[in-house]
């Protein structure tokens, strides 16, 4: 499945996944998750799967967040993806996805969270969290829910 960056923080969509595909949808694009929230049950039967760096949540098997997770203890991207232009890794920084953005004339807007923990959201209505001190933030996910779609974007 070919995917950007660039298309996932301009529309929200990653490759042909977009918030609203259901769980049949995705598990025929993707196959099993590597991890979902109870081991023991059947994954068709969870809220959340774990595909290493991409994450996805359900409400009633349908799709309503999505993540990239950019932290340490995730794995790859599952090899579906097949990424065309930048990679998203542990070492992206605020300064990289800001230059990204405007290289790729991507609006935002910055959004000062907690201490230590801000954001930027994109015009495709992904929040990526940043983590760490002023100049030095790493991006440590980045994620589109129907919650922010109701709540407006940029």
């Amino acid at each position: 499945m070919k995917c950007s960056l660039v298309d996932f923080l301009r529309t929200g969509r990653l490759g042909t996944l977009a918030l609203g595909s259901t769980m049949q949808e995705v598990f025929a694009s993707l196959g099993k998750p590597d991890s979902w929230a109870e081991g023991d049950k059947s994954f068709f039967d969870e809220r959340w799967w774990g595909f290493g760096r991409f994450q996805i949540f359900w409400d009633k098997s349908v799709m309503n967040t999505m993540g990239i997770y950019l932290r340490k203890e995730y794995y790859n991207f599952p090899p579906i993806f097949e990424f065309e232009g930048y990679i998203p890794d542990i070492n992206f920084y605020s300064e990289m996805l800001i230059q990204l953005m405007v290289e790729s004339e991507i609006k935002y807007v910055f959004h000062e969270h907690e201490p230590g923990r801000d954001g930027i959201l994109t015009e495709g209505n992904i929040l990526a969290i940043l983590a760490g001190p002023k100049g030095k933030r790493r991006v440590i996910s980045m994620i589109r829910s129907r919650k922010m779609d109701e709540e407006g974007g940029t």
